[in-house]
């Protein structure tokens, strides 16, 4: 890359970044959520936190909910946690434990998450438009994607909306890497982002599809497809399928199950 590439991007991102990041707090000043889902999420890392995987709750709008989303932001919990305790103590700050885990903190948490996520997309929507293309086309493209309204507005809420597309479309960029090289790791990466995308929500499951259609390309003949190759990545493929689903994917879609 570039330096001028490189200061391209970085100006892209601070317009996304800017966009995205501001007003985030716009129905906490109005003392209301106004998303259905968020109350699912924000719920579910609580549970998660608590090391409650597995709850049947007996409705229909939890039971099976993808909650990849509310994994991620209890991941950061657990990452922030000691952080905030240290630097309290260290001032001589009584703590108390679940002060993190209260709804408020948590909808800010997934709120500056989904923000990342939505603004780090800007990069690898670039990285797709000049691996795969030309370099106006990864310029345009992010552009595009830096003054979406609707990855802007989706960003705003406390949802998996913006997880599933990050990891969709980072699933994709892999995809298009194994149309071009064929290297066993990015059958796994790309295989890994789409069960992730599909745990945050189930239509980013749909990015299997760019990595079938990319297999394929580098083995065009129905010869081929049986070939020790094709079957390698294949199996490769399905390993990664399965472990990323067992260990991450399986388990937020299958809350309450």
């Amino acid at each position: 890359m570039s330096a001028t590439d490189r200061l391209g991007l970085a100006v892209l991102l601070l317009l996304g970044g800017a966009l995205r990041f501001g007003g985030l707090s716009h129905d906490l000043h109005e003392n209301r959520v106004y998303h259905p889902d968020t109350p699912k999420q924000l719920r579910a890392v609580q549970r998660f936190y608590a090391g409650q995987y597995f709850q049947h709750t007996g409705h229909k709008d939890y039971d099976g909910y993808p909650l990849f989303a509310s994994h991620l932001v209890e991941h950061l919990c657990r990452l922030l946690e000691p952080a905030r305790r240290g630097v309290l103590q260290l001032l001589g700050v009584p703590t108390a434990r679940d002060r993190l885990l209260e709804l408020t903190a948590l909808y800010w948490l997934m709120l500056l998450l989904n923000a990342a996520l939505s603004t780090a997309a800007i990069a690898v929507v670039w990285r797709i438009g000049r691996e795969n293309f030309t370099r106006g086309a990864a310029w345009t493209a992010a552009l595009l994607q830096a003054l979406s309204p609707v990855d802007v507005t989706a960003c705003h809420y406390a949802t998996g909306d913006t997880a599933a597309a990050f990891f969709a479309t980072a699933s994709l960029l892999f995809a298009l890497r194994i149309a071009r090289l064929g290297r066993r790791r990015d059958y796994a990466l790309a295989a890994a982002l789409a069960v992730f995308g599909f745990a945050a929500k189930y239509h980013a499951g749909m990015a299997v599809f760019p990595l079938a259609a990319a297999h394929l390309t580098r083995f065009r003949r129905p010869a081929d497809w049986f070939g020790r190759e094709s079957l390698s990545r294949a199996a490769l493929t399905a390993a990664v399928f399965r472990f990323c689903w067992l260990e991450r994917g399986g388990r937020a879609r299958r809350l309450g199950g």
